[in-house]
Order: structure tokens, then sequence, then C-alpha cells
């Protein structure tokens, strides 16, 4: 789940911002005008008992746009919960492997949705022209 939704948070921002300098620290002083950091807030997922059952997969990534000062210019929150057949034991793994990674996708459209339309962000890049 860390390297796909690292990828995807990283390509998400390419999409969306003209400069985007990737660093694992929240604070860093090489950043442009903006610093955009998504956090994994919540992880939960379901091992039923029985091959019949379903399993549940529930992700919280939250999204936080501060200025170069620290101030929060824009916070969301996008949460995605997918349930599927957990499968036999031969195919539990995969099933699980392939169940999370559904819940990553539909995050990174979550979030794709809601920093491209955020009248917030438009007006923080409109005064804060590259």
């Amino acid at each position: 789940m860390g390297d796909a939704l690292t990828a995807g948070t990283e390509q998400l921002a390419r999409a969306l911002f003209a400069d985007v300098v990737v660093t694992s620290s929240v604070t860093a002083t090489d950043a442009g005008s903006a610093i955009l950091a998504p956090r994994v807030v919540l992880v939960e997922q379901s091992r039923p008992i029985f091959t019949f059952q379903d399993q549940h997969t529930t992700i919280v990534l939250e999204w936080t746009l501060r200025d170069v000062d620290g101030h929060t210019v824009w916070m969301k929150t996008v949460r995605s919960h997918k349930q599927a057949e957990m499968g036999g034991i031969r195919d539990a793994v995969s099933n699980s492997e392939q169940l999370v990674g559904e819940v990553v996708d539909d995050l990174l459209r979550q979030s794709f949705q809601v920093l491209s339309t955020s009248a917030e962000i438009q007006k923080f890049a409109a005064e804060h022209p590259k």
C-alpha cells in the first residue's frame, strides 16, 4: 500500500501543480509557494474467519496545503472503503492485495477531484503565481 500511495500522490501533485519538489519533510525549506502534505490518518482491514465472508478495507487520507510560513490554506480528508469476498486459502492474499489497490485508486481519484476543484487552492494559486 505504501509504495502505491506514495507514487500515486506524487503523480497527482505533478498533474495538478506546475512545480513539485518531493521531500520527506513537511517543513521543507526548498518549497516554492506552498507545501502540499498528504497524511494517512487511518488504515483498517478486516480478515474474516470464514472464506465465504467479505473482507473490508478502509483508508483515510488527509491533505493539507500550507503556505511557506506554515499557515493552513486548505485541508480536506478523503475516505475510501471497499469490501470483497475473502476467497479460499489460495486466493485470500491476492484478493486482499487487489482490494487494497482498489481502495488506493479510489482515494487518488477522490483526491484529484477535491484538489482540482478547491476554490481555496485556486484562489491561493492566483495570488501566488510562479
